[in-house]
């Protein structure tokens, strides 16, 4: 799935219902090549390509691009949660979850990647946390 594009070595083992330790001992695999976690750069060349998208500015008809392609390409996946997965929100975590393992995601999931994704392409984001409220009086 990587192309011409540096390919990315190890996988997160959280994501993959493991032990906390072998987890822990999959994911120190996780490095760039300055020997830290995953850049954002990196990872937003993967996204794009993963999305058969071009890194354009960032304008409202290439966000139009993203979202749909995003929605289309990439799963809605709540079994995680269910089964009460460990599920860390961080970027490489997102990353090897959504994309490289193409397992989908619940919310928090697809929304962090979104937002790190927008982000490193040059949209001016801001992230927000909304509840449904369902025939309850809020005050």
């Amino acid at each position: 799935m990587t192309g011409n594009l540096p390919a990315i070595d190890g996988i997160n083992g959280y994501a993959l219902g493991l032990p906390r330790s072998r987890a822990a001992r999959l994911r120190s695999h996780v490095v760039n090549h300055v020997g830290g976690e995953v850049e954002r750069s990196l990872i937003a060349q993967h996204y794009l390509k993963a999305l058969d998208l071009p890194a354009l500015p960032p304008t409202l008809p290439y966000l139009n691009d993203l979202i749909r392609r995003h929605i289309a390409r990439l799963p809605f996946c709540s079994i995680g949660p269910r089964l009460g997965l460990d599920l860390p929100l961080d970027l490489p975590a997102l990353f090897y979850r959504i994309i490289e393992h193409r397992r989908g995601g619940y919310c928090f999931e697809h929304n962090g990647l979104f937002f790190a994704m927008l982000a490193e392409l040059g949209f001016d984001v801001q992230l927000l946390l909304a509840r449904v409220i369902y025939n309850r009086n809020v005050h």
